[in-house]
């Protein structure tokens, strides 16, 4: 307990990389924070990681920045014996919980990548002191909010240092700038140790550091994710619902786009141009379905960082439609396939037809299985007359009054 520690305003994290409770060696890290009125320090809670194993190493570096914590577990063996990886904690509500786990895009067996971390804001870097043959490399990541996960920008690598430098033994990350401990690299013979420093985050290329284009109001930062809107690809990433959907009286549907934008958005619905009251999410559900909900659905995603528009349209039908002979009811007519399957159903050993209409293949009013299946077949091979409407080929209703219902539409029929 204690081998490694980091803290930010009132929050102190610990780190234990030999505590047992996983399995032996597999560690823990403790999360501490500063109670004003009785002037000490309160544990919150004990963090230990989703897989734990033994030797892990868990909690042997550890950093904290706002909601966000990172531990490493240099010994972790998913990318092979010792190769490492580092874990991300996230807070909500009181409540921090496993948010990823990385290991790095060019990782091999014992690497002990995360035996050195730090984090700034939304941005990591994290150290290997043995990669490339005891040289040392050091990986950084930045947190896409819009995305929701950590993304590997770059690899800093100490290949040309010679081996055994161990670049990368420490490293602090502030505000653009990395700065990584090497020491035991060699200087004339004599091993002094450096501090290599890097200034990264330069996107839009000028020649300035993505943090003082913002600083000097060169570019704006609408978001304050630290990188210049121009920079950014989108400001708002949705998973968008169907854009065409049909449906028919009495059904429910759910139209819309699941956001995830930064800063938080607002949503506005409207049908036809007019606004919808109440409708203030980005999904919007459609309940008992009548035939004047047909039309087209706007919804309006807005931030700080600008809008972007999604157009949804409805179509309410009365009654389902189906492809005539689609005796399956999975939206193509197969004339083998289709006259076995109604062949199976009328000598009842095969399931029933979703829609008899369908079935009924020369639109008589009667089923009989054996007729139905040769006016298919014969239709299929060029000499029997087009089944009647809707047809196989377009999906349609049933145009004749009698006694046989469709309980369910052909697939991509309503």
């Amino acid at each position: 307990f204690g081998v490694s520690v980091d803290y930010d305003g009132t929050t102190l994290i610990v780190g234990a990389r030999r505590w047992d409770g996983v399995a032996s060696n597999s560690g823990a890290a403790y999360l501490f924070q500063w109670n004003v009125d009785s002037e000490s320090w309160e544990e919150l809670a004990q963090l230990t990681p989703d897989d734990g194993a033994f030797s892990d190493w868990f909690g042997a570096a550890v950093a904290v920045s706002g909601d966000t914590i990172a531990v490493g577990a240099p010994r972790v063996d998913d990318a092979g014996n010792n190769a490492g990886a580092t874990y991300l904690f996230r807070e909500d509500a009181g409540v921090w919980t496993q948010e990823a786990k990385l290991v790095a895009a060019i990782a091999t067996p014992s690497d002990l990548f995360g035996e050195a971390i730090d984090l700034d804001g939304n941005r990591l870097v994290v150290g290997s002191t043995t990669a490339d043959g005891d040289r040392g490399a050091v990986a950084a990541y930045a947190y896409r909010s819009g995305l929701a996960e950590w993304e590997e920008l770059s690899s800093l690598r100490g290949i040309a240092l010679g081996g055994g430098a161990e670049f990368g033994a420490s490293v602090r990350i502030a505000e653009g700038v990395i700065a990584v401990g090497l020491p035991a690299v060699s200087t004339d013979g004599v091993q002094g140790g450096r501090v290599g420093v890097f200034h990264v985050a330069d996107c839009n290329e000028n020649g300035f550091q993505d943090n003082c284009d913002i600083e000097d109001a060169t570019s704006e930062d609408c978001n304050g994710n630290g990188t210049p809107d121009e920079c950014e690809t989108v400001a708002i990433a949705a998973r968008v619902l169907p854009e065409f959907v049909q449906a028919l009286v009495g059904d429910s549907v759910t139209l819309g786009a699941f956001v995830d934008a930064d800063p938080a958005p607002i949503f506005e619905w409207s049908f036809e141009g007019t606004p919808i009251d109440g409708a203030t999410e980005g999904q919007l559900a459609l309940d008992d379905l009548v035939l004047s909900d047909s039309g087209d659905y706007m919804l309006l995603v807005t931030n700080e960082c600008g809008d972007t528009t999604y157009t949804f349209e409805l179509v309410v039908l009365e009654e389902p439609t189906f492809l005539r002979g689609d005796s399956d009811g999975d939206g193509v007519v197969s004339v083998i396939g289709d006259a076995i399957f109604l062949l199976e159903w009328g000598y009842s050993f095969g399931p029933v037809p979703p829609c008899l209409d369908a079935v009924d293949v020369n639109d008589d009013g009667a089923l009989v299985p054996v007729v139905e299946a040769i006016a298919l077949l014969s239709w299929g091979f060029n000499s029997g007359a087009l089944p009647p409407a809707p047809g196989p080929l377009e999906c349609g209703t049933d145009p004749t009054d009698d006694d046989i219902s469709c309980e369910a539409a052909s697939q991509n029929c309503l």
